[in-house]
């Protein structure tokens, strides 16, 4: 589900374009898997191209993360997330499950990272920087607490 206060198609273009853009993706049962926003979009379903410009957000409910960037490129066919080789990118993951706040006893963890130069695999499951990265890692069981 995408909405925009502008959309443009041009004739000989595959590509959409979009400003102002808010999107929803929902998995198979339904249920929202991510949302975000930035100030423009451009598709390419054709060749399953997505360019994300300007304050972009992405908070993936089903992979429990956050990305903050100024430019992302989604390959569909590769299935790889990038952003520009000198733009900063915020990571957060642990957000949505509530990080230090669990209160059922599991191990909770929490990344926060924000480096130039990010790459993402969905086939792999991984990322890297190619430039410098810094941040915080949480990692900790929650003590058991009985009233």
């Amino acid at each position: 589900q995408m909405g925009s206060t502008q959309l443009e198609q041009y004739r000989d273009d595959n590509a959409l374009y979009g400003k102002d853009v808010s999107f929803s993706t929902y998995n198979q049962d339904g249920d929202l898997s991510a949302q975000g926003h930035s100030q423009m979009i451009s598709v390419n379903s054709t060749d399953q191209q997505y360019s994300f410009l300007g304050d972009v957000f992405i908070d993936s409910l089903q992979e429990d993360l956050v990305v903050r960037a100024q430019s992302l490129h989604w390959d569909g066919i590769d299935q790889q997330l990038t952003s520009g080789v000198r733009d900063t990118l915020e990571l957060v993951r642990g957000s949505s499950s509530g990080g230090d706040d669990r209160q059922d006893g599991e191990t909770t963890s929490r990344i926060e990272l924000a480096g130039t130069g990010f790459s993402a695999s969905a086939v792999s499951r991984s990322f890297q920087f190619s430039g410098g990265v810094s941040g915080v890692i949480v990692t900790g069981k929650q003590q058991d607490s009985q009233q």
